[in-house]
């Protein structure tokens, strides 16, 4: 008897200790439910049509609003509602090779907010100008069959940071789909 009730103590024990765990494992679980929460809102958008071998992801309340157009550059333009607004580019720049063109623009002062290894995602402003500063994204895509393409915000449109950061965290997530 004596032995049941120390194996139940014990067992108890670990029971509870496992389940109070630590800060670190908390804020890894918050982070992946954050992650899978993000995917489970997320569509994609088959790109097979436009000869590309992948899927392009758009969140799930902005799918049936979702356009994809060809450009006059050998490109498509992905658009979901107002707010997320992309390209989908052939290989043109490695992450070094972005950020050396940015550094060369005489007019724009360039701030990186977060870079990545296939990543970068800054702000565009001219200092005191009064004209509103840009947030861009440029990523690095592969689907997994070693096309790699360039994922990047229109040039021609301006997003406030709370929606490219929204962009950036979708395509994070979304594994070899872009």
């Amino acid at each position: 008897m004596k032995n049941l009730i120390g194996t139940v103590a014990i067992f108890a024990t670990f029971i509870l200790l496992s389940c109070n765990g630590n800060p670190e494992t908390k804020e890894k679980s918050s982070v992946e439910n954050e992650q899978s929460e993000m995917v489970e809102n997320t569509s994609f958008l088959d790109l097979t049509e436009y000869g590309i071998n992948g899927n392009m992801a758009v969140p799930q309340e902005l799918s049936a609003e979702s356009k994809i157009s060809e450009n006059a550059y050998g490109g498509l333009e992905i658009r979901a509602g107002k707010d997320y607004l992309l390209e989908l580019l052939p290989l043109s720049m490695s992450i070094e090779e972005k950020k050396q063109e940015l550094a060369n623009n005489p007019v724009y002062k360039i701030s990186y907010i977060e870079e990545g290894q296939d990543y970068l995602f800054y702000k565009k402003e001219i200092t005191d100008s009064g004209v509103d500063e840009e947030y861009h994204l440029y990523m690095l895509k592969d689907f997994g069959n070693g096309e790699v393409y360039v994922v990047k915000t229109l040039d021609m449109e301006s997003l406030p940071k709370a929606k490219v950061e929204k962009m950036l965290s979708i395509l994070k997530n979304s594994n070899n789909q872009i």
